[in-house]
């Protein structure tokens, strides 16, 4: 339990379900089919839910408003009706009921063949006490680490010729998974220093007292940066970081372009929007979006046209699109704020944008960046696109290698 952030058998037995289950969804209304399948009340199946989290019966009680003679008289009723003797086994039945619901509800379940390769996943524990952080150490354990900041609409999976190129360099990738991606465990609040105190979290836990690290968007940029001022990043590379405003939305991609207003305007409207997205998802509407965004940037569409790489990209994609609420909070917190802070020594950094990616204003996020960095290196990439660590792989682990050698962090 203490390796795994687990702070009751109960949140520990959801964990390993949800893992073994393969990042299934997590329902947004469950409860009535635990009433069905059971004969569970309303009441009941709510309690038989928080139980599952993590809860004591005292807390959960308490959420509902029960007294400690309701809660103890609703468990044994529970209990009785799901033919269960603990909590433990309460939780079990749950979070299969859970999984079946998203299953049932999916559009599209893809099933992991024997020969897929895996990933060397960890769950380290939040030292604070709210749930764990998924990361994926590529290793070599000798190798002089580098952290790997995912973008807004992936996950702690990344493209196996990105991580080889950096091992090749000499390197050991990290992936650190951001609240509420993946298997890592939502918190609510700012999404920035949730991130950050993952990142120290991870390091203590792998024994690393500082590192570089790549980010792969805008909102992984701000995370970096607030990271190098909290002592524990020393800079490193920013891929095609955009703007969090929309000067143009004819500039750039349209939908994206969109969503970032709509998120502005009608925060509400634009988290249902993305749930209606995620929820809709196959691996064609996937692969679709992908080459939609690709679409003008020959190195960019070249991804998308090898499967393995595609297969990479499709998981990271569905890692964001499993909580949903990771990203609806990032999207929230980039349009509101959070602006990076002063750094106090930008030279440690290296922006890349590519000319070709269509999905930003490519001058504009130059200005930007430049304002916010003014001693970074800026570099744009004549024929590279969006996803510049994907197509140029040995162009990143070179600017992350030279910015190492020069940087006076």
């Amino acid at each position: 339990m203490r390796k795994t952030g687990a702070r009751r058998q109960t949140e520990l037995m959801r964990q390993a379900l949800n893992v073994a289950a393969g990042e299934i969804a997590e329902p947004t209304q469950f409860t009535p089919m635990l009433r069905d399948l059971f004969g569970l009340s309303q009441g009941q199946a709510d309690l038989a839910v928080l139980l599952s989290r993590g809860m004591t019966r005292e807390g959960a009680g308490a959420h509902l408003g029960l007294s400690a003679n309701q809660t103890k008289a609703a468990l044994k009723s529970i209990f009785e009706s799901c033919g269960v003797a603990s909590a433990v086994d309460l939780a079990r039945i749950v979070s299969e009921v859970s999984a079946l619901e998203g299953l049932a509800t999916a559009c599209h379940v893809a099933l992991k063949s024997s020969g897929e390769a895996t990933e060397p996943l960890r769950l380290v524990p939040r030292r604070r006490g709210e749930g764990a952080i998924a990361v994926v150490d590529y290793g070599p354990p000798g190798a002089r680490p580098v952290l790997i900041f995912h973008g807004g609409s992936s996950g702690r999976t990344q493209f196996r010729g990105f991580i080889g190129a950096l091992q090749t360099a000499g390197r050991r990738p990290i992936s650190i998974e951001r609240s509420g991606f993946g298997l890592s465990s939502f918190v609510a609040g700012d999404p920035v220093a949730t991130a950050v105190q993952d990142i120290a979290d991870v390091l203590d836990a792998l024994g690393i007292g500082r590192a570089p690290a790549i980010a792969l968007s805008t909102f992984a940029a701000v995370v970096a940066c607030a990271a190098q001022n909290a002592g524990r990043v020393t800079g490193g590379v920013i891929i095609n970081p955009d703007p969090p405003t929309v000067i143009d939305p004819s500039v750039g991609h349209r939908l994206l372009n969109y969503m970032k207003i709509l998120m502005g305007a009608y925060p509400d409207l634009g988290a249902r929007f993305i749930r209606l997205l995620y929820r809709r998802a196959t691996s064609a509407s996937i692969a679709r979006s992908f080459r939609s965004v690709a679409k003008g940037s020959p190195s960019d569409e070249a991804l998308f046209d090898a499967p393995d790489c595609l297969a990479d990209f499709e998981r990271g994609a569905r890692q964001a699109a499993v909580g949903e609420r990771g990203v609806i909070n990032e999207m929230r917190a980039l349009i509101h704020g959070p602006q990076p802070d002063p750094v106090a020594e930008s030279s440690a950094w290296t922006i890349l944008f590519g000319a070709q990616d269509r999905t930003l204003d490519v001058p504009y996020g130059q200005a930007h960046w430049r304002e916010k960095l003014p001693s970074a290196r800026v570099e744009v990439i004549a024929n590279g696109g969006h996803w510049l660590h994907a197509s140029h792989p040995a162009l990143v682990a070179a600017a992350l290698l030279r910015q190492t050698r020069t940087s006076p962090t």
